[in-house]
């Protein structure tokens, strides 16, 4: 019995250290990462008081009154003599009527998605996280990459569309017309074909997809990632895409906006046509690089083994079996080449021997980087099973861009994809 009370009072002070640094982060005007503590509250111990009132004062300030009304009254169910949501209730129905009296009919919006500025397929999640925010808001997404793209030779070009095809007929000088108006407001017409500004820190930085939720201005612009995950509770129950598991929504976000470009759509058809077409294909991605230092050497070395043996299981069952390989690292290409020889294929492209990623390399083209990167994952969406590493958003997004059967596509290690990522809105 002791042992069981003692472990209840850590629970209880757990949970009230999560409260307590919700609250402050709510107070200090850091919605975000108030929001993740709360739905991280109500993941761990289901429905709890103070963690429903807060998310209603969450959606109470972002204008989303329908949430903040549905959320508040989760919380009086619990206790229905609570002063605080009781008053925020009547708010958040108060402000919703007004927004209804207020709402222009016809106007047309623009969600400007600029570059992350990280790994290429990190930029994409990111792209990904806010396609889906266009398609809450009603809003006609534009992509544009700027100077702070790790994946273009020229900061003057459109980075994205090295690789893909616009999403949508809108270009970024549509949205520079005089009549336009910003959020937030550090962007300009003067300034938005620029790369990253405040985005980490200063005015108007940290700017996550809660805060474009529901905002009057014509153009809304995104510099700072929001995954897919942390807007399916934003999703309301009439919209089309409620329901759908965040694999599902992927999957349709790809499907409906991304198009490679050509040129580049073409290469991959030529290699698949020389090498891959006619065989049974395993894709596996072996991830290291820069990979080593995010993640732990030894969880790194026990995926490689599960991939290595998931590769001879699939080998020994017809000589007509073959791989395609996908690695960033020198050293692990070396291994497989001496273990599989000619039953392996892989495309020339730039890959390093060191824990440097090859987005940071000075010696390498950057666009040319990138066309290597998306040709390795549509080609590995071309096999017929596919291994990766699931702290890889290289891995994941091969599984996004193809309907994969749960038995053909596999990923080793915890998916990044689940992350909560508090810590990018710590301040």
């Amino acid at each position: 019995m002791p042992v069981r009370v003692e472990a209840t009072a850590m629970a209880d002070n757990k949970l009230a250290g999560w409260l307590l640094a919700a609250n402050r982060s709510c107070h200090e005007g850091n919605l975000a990462l108030a929001e993740l503590i709360c739905r991280h509250i109500l993941e761990t111990v289901g429905s709890q008081l103070d963690a429903l009132a807060l998310l209603g004062l969450i959606a109470l300030k972002v204008r989303m009154y329908d949430f903040a009304i549905d959320n508040l009254g989760k919380a009086l169910k619990l206790d229905k003599n609570n002063v605080l949501a009781r008053k925020y209730l009547r708010i958040a129905h108060e402000q919703s009527i007004s927004q209804e009296h207020k709402s222009v009919r016809g106007q047309t919006r623009y969600l400007l998605i600029k570059a992350w500025g990280c790994g290429f397929w990190s930029d994409m999640d990111h792209v990904m996280g806010q396609l889906l925010l266009a398609e809450l808001t009603g809003r006609i997404p534009v992509v544009h990459w700027g100077g702070n793209s790790r994946f273009s030779d020229n900061s003057d070009r459109n980075a994205f569309e090295e690789f893909f095809q616009p999403v949508s007929n809108i270009s970024l000088p549509e949205l520079q017309k005089e009549s336009a108006t910003y959020y937030p407001p550090k962007w300009t017409r003067n300034n938005l074909a620029d790369g990253a500004l405040n985005q980490w820190n200063g005015c108007h930085s940290r700017v996550a997809g809660l805060y474009l939720l529901n905002r009057p201005e014509s153009v809304v612009i995104s510099d700072f990632h929001t995954p897919v995950r942390n807007l399916i509770p934003w999703i309301r129950t009439e919209h089309p895409l409620f329901g759908m598991n965040r694999q599902a929504l992927y999957r349709y976000l790809y499907a409906k906006y991304i198009k490679l470009q050509p040129a580049i759509e073409a290469g991959i058809e030529v290699f698949y046509q020389q090498h891959m077409k006619g065989k049974s294909m395993l894709g596996i991605h072996v991830r290291r690089s820069d990979k080593v230092v995010e993640s732990s050497s030894a969880g790194l070395q026990e995926i490689e083994k599960l991939c290595l043996e998931r590769v001879d299981r699939y080998l020994s069952r017809s000589r007509d079996a073959h791989l395609f390989l996908l690695t960033d690292s020198t050293a692990v290409l070396d291994i497989y080449r001496e273990r599989y020889q000619d039953r392996l294929n892989y495309i020339d492209c730039v890959r390093t021997d060191g824990d440097t990623g090859i987005h940071f390399l000075n010696n390498a083209s950057k666009k040319r980087v990138g066309i290597d990167v998306v040709k390795d994952v549509y080609l590995a969406a071309k096999c017929d099973y596919f291994v990766g590493n699931a702290r890889s958003n290289v891995s994941t997004s091969v599984l996004h861009i193809k309907d994969w059967s749960p038995d053909k596509g596999t990923l080793y290690g915890d998916n990044v994809l689940d992350e909560e990522n508090i810590f990018i809105h710590k301040r």
